[in-house]
Parts: structure tokens; sequence; C-alpha cells
């Protein structure tokens, strides 16, 4: 037999405060590198009213090594005519690059290059005060690449800079050219050529 619940008495008086207690401290200790591939981990070598925290953070795994596919190529001088490309030499070709030079021709595995060139132009107009459009022009696979082109007007015996940066997209081995890219009749002379191409991906 359950006895029936009596009504709830008074709250009893408060009681005295307990003392003060003592500050919990928190401390950094050893900070350890651990394998490649393994957990971070944090212990406690204290106590709990003292912890001391022991940190082992794991090394990252070594990255894959750069790789850079890149190309310089001069000429000191040369004369050409209308539409003829400018011949070319190696002055540095990095290591397997897979980027070949022959005569005129640069030749470019699949991939996506960033060419720059840069060239002083002398136009061979006649007559004093004639002048003319001289334009340099890079082609691949003998189709010239309009954001390739850099022009001037110029008087004969001028000499004019030329220059360009372009990006050039090669889904396939591509042929790469400078060309005289002018409908002048008479030649133009180009000295202190410097082109390069670097491989972005």
């Amino acid at each position: 037999m359950i006895a029936p619940t009596g009504p709830t008495g008074p709250t009893g008086p408060t009681g005295p405060s307990g003392e003060t207690g003592t500050a919990a401290t928190l401390a950094v200790g050893n900070v350890t590198t651990g394998a490649p591939g393994t957990q971070a981990a944090v212990t406690n070598v204290g106590s709990p009213q003292n912890a001391i925290l022991d940190f082992t953070i794991p090394q990252g795994t070594d990255g894959t090594p750069a790789t850079s596919s890149s190309l310089w190529a001069t000429n000191p001088s040369v004369t050409l005519n209308a539409k003829q490309a400018l011949p070319l030499t190696i002055s540095y070709n990095s290591p397997n690059s897979g980027i070949t030079v022959n005569g005129t021709i640069v030749t470019l595995p699949a991939g996506t290059y960033l060419v720059s060139y840069t060239v002083n132009s002398e136009s061979g107009g006649t007559g004093s005060g004639s002048t003319a459009i001289t334009t340099l022009a890079a082609q691949a696979n003998g189709a010239t690449i309009p954001t390739s082109q850099s022009l001037a007007l110029q008087e004969r015996g001028d000499i004019m800079p030329l220059s360009s940066t372009f990006l050039l997209r090669a889904t396939d081995p591509t042929s790469l050219q400078l060309v005289n890219d002018t409908t002048n009749t008479y030649p133009t002379n180009y000295t202190n050529l410097n082109l390069t191409v670097v491989k972005l991906s």
C-alpha cells in the first residue's frame, strides 16, 4: 500500500558559500611532426586542472615536381619578302620539352602555350618619304593567329619595334612560324628577333 504524498514544505535557508576554487591553467607542451598521411593528435600530458597539451601535426606529402617546357629562339638579322617566314636558331630549349625547331618551323606538342616575340623592323621602301605598313604575325599550321599580329607604319630606313604576346592552344602537334605578313612589294629587314615559347599545360 502506497501512502499519499504530503504537501511540499517551505524552502530552507540558503547554505554557506563554498570556498573559492583554484583557477585552471592551460599550456602548450611539445609540438612534433608526424608521418605523412597520419592523423593530427592533441594529448593532455598534464592534469584536468593544469592541462599541458602536446600536438602532433603530420607532414604533408611531397608534391609533384614542377615541369616547365620552354624555348628561346633568335635571329640577329634577316631580310624577307612578303609572306616569307623568319628562320630561327635555338638559344635555349628545356630538356625533354618535345619542342623542336627546323629552319622556320617550331613544332609544338599538344598543349597550351604562352608565345612572345620582339623584333626590330626596317622598311625597304624606295623613295624619300615613302611609307608602308610592316606586319609580323605568327601562323599555326599555316593559318594566321590574329592576336599575334604586330604592325608599324614606317618610312624607308625607319627602324620600328614589333612585339606580341599571345596564347596558343594546340590540340595536336602544331607548326608555328613567324611570317612577314605584309603585302608590300619590297623586302623588310628584321633584326634582333627573340621568340619565347612556354608550355602552360
